[in-house]
């Protein structure tokens, strides 16, 4: 549950177009029914695809600028990293 609500809030912004998510948002969920009507409505607003959309695309531009820098152990650890995330968006 704790993750379904955590994906919830994180996709928010691209659900503006329900507001009736407003007031669950607002009481943090805490109403029976709340965080099965708040699944719904990401679901149908394509929420969870814009996300990984934007993931995506941050990550990638986040891997381009760590190729940039000096190569060191943390250069490798932000790519690393970065490809973790990528690889793990499949």
């Amino acid at each position: 549950m704790t993750t379904l609500l955590s994906n919830v809030i994180l996709t928010a912004l691209y659900i503006w177009n329900f507001p009736e998510l407003n007031p669950m948002i607002l009481r943090r969920f805490r109403e029976p029914g709340d965080v099965e009507r708040a699944y719904e409505l990401v679901h149908k607003s394509q929420g969870l695809e814009q996300t990984r959309f934007l993931a995506r695309k941050h990550c990638i531009e986040a891997l381009r600028l760590a190729s940039q820098i000096s190569e060191s152990p943390y250069q490798k650890g932000l790519i690393v990293v970065g490809d973790f995330v990528l690889n793990r968006m499949k």
